[in-house]
């Protein structure tokens, strides 16, 4: 007996799982103790009433064409430091392209240097994106399925994120993406309830993405799930925040 479950802990297929569902948590534990919902509607560092104060222009005229400054709120330190330099020359060396540098994403020296806490967290991830197949009858959910079975055959280290349409709402293709293996479940809500019927396709529904974000974690607790919005279509502040706040209520990540 004792034999047989050492054979078992020792096997690589085991140990894979393990690392894979560890650094899982690990996720989670830096999402639960990072920055809070009032963080992003408030930078700490800087109040609105500093907004006042600033004396350069956050809005361009009609008809203006002249490129405006960032005010202080926006700009971060140019990147720089050993773990930074130590990742660029990595990916450089692997001919690795990043979205963090392609994006020109300002939180770049944070993730690759280590920020205030010294700990990177750059991550190799595959992401599989997906444009609405409502001309097959699973919306092509099998096809993204075996495509992240296969990439976790080839190796189960890498962690995967689908970003998947709604499926019209049908939970049953939710579910076979759900349980595909993959690490990170993503739907995007786009907008704010209100403007939902003028921005998405009228097929796509505010409160059906919510369901589907939230099928998909009782379906499988140990998802990651996410979801992104676009900003600046007329929404207010208020409806935004509400929007933060519906996504938390069904568990989103």
């Amino acid at each position: 007996m004792l034999r047989s479950t050492k054979n078992v802990i020792s096997s690589p297929t085991f140990r894979c799982q393990h690392t894979s569902a560890k650094k899982l948590e690990e996720i989670r534990e830096r999402l639960s103790q990072g920055p809070g919902f009032q963080d992003f509607v408030q930078n700490p560092e800087y109040n609105k009433e500093d907004w006042k104060e600033y004396e350069g222009k956050l809005k361009r005229e009609k008809g203006e064409n002249d490129r405006l400054r960032l005010p202080p709120w926006l700009k971060t330190t140019i990147p720089t430091g050993k773990n930074f330099s130590k990742i660029k020359d990595q990916l450089r060396e692997l001919k690795l392209a990043t979205v963090c540098e392609e994006a020109r994403c300002p939180n770049i020296g944070e993730c690759w240097g280590g920020g205030k806490h010294g700990t990177q967290t750059a991550t190799i991830m595959v992401i599989l994106t997906s444009v609405d197949r409502d001309d097959l009858p699973d919306g092509g959910s099998a096809h993204i399925a075996q495509t992240v079975k296969q990439i976790k055959k080839l190796n189960s280290k890498i962690f995967v994120e689908c970003l998947v349409p709604d499926f019209r709402g049908d939970f049953s293709c939710v579910e076979t993406i759900a349980t595909s293996g993959l690490d990170v479940y993503a739907h995007n809500i786009e907008t704010v309830e209100k403007l939902t019927p003028f921005v998405r396709d009228r097929r796509a529904h505010y409160r059906q993405t919510l369901k589907v974000l939230s099928h998909a974690k009782e379906h499988n607790p140990k998802l990651i799930t996410k979801t992104s919005i676009m900003l600046g279509l007329g929404e207010t502040d208020q409806e935004i925040e509400q929007t933060m706040k519906d996504l938390r209520e069904v568990g989103v990540d």
